[in-house]
């Protein structure tokens, strides 16, 4: 019994591991800032509102690089988890940001939604923002 327990536990993680290498691999690239919109009293920000510009580059499988205005302005890991929705009541992707990086205009911790060259990162709270980005590479 506790070798069969033993196997299953091994398989679902193996299973899980696998859709976060999926998820990873679906950042890698380069992201352009399109909007961030939200909050209590609703805002939405964007390059031409407050002519600051942003690229998130997932360089490789855990590692991000952030531009502003074409400078680098934080470089670190990054982990993508399971969290209970706000949005979905479902468990959903996750994308956390190791540190304290917290840069103005941008939501780079939250769920995480991946298109057809199109990523969302909300936050998971209520009146909270969320960031949209467009692929570029």
């Amino acid at each position: 019994m506790r070798k069969i327990l033993f196997s299953l536990f091994i398989i679902v993680g193996l299973l899980n591991c696998e859709k976060e290498s999926q998820i990873s691999k679906g950042l890698i690239g380069t992201w352009e800032w399109i909007s961030t919109d939200g909050g209590l009293f609703p805002i939405r920000e964007s390059p031409s509102t407050t002519g600051n510009t942003f690229l998130l580059k997932f360089v490789d499988d855990k590692k991000i690089v952030i531009y502003g205005n074409d400078i680098e302005i934080f470089s670190g890991n990054y982990t993508i988890e399971k969290e209970n929705s706000i949005y979905s009541g479902e468990l959903e992707d996750y994308i956390r940001i190791d540190g304290d990086c917290q840069i103005h205009y941008l939501v780079i911790n939250g769920i995480i939604k991946i298109g057809d060259n199109f990523l969302t990162i909300s936050d998971n709270c209520y009146d909270g923002f969320g960031s949209s980005y467009k692929r570029i590479d």
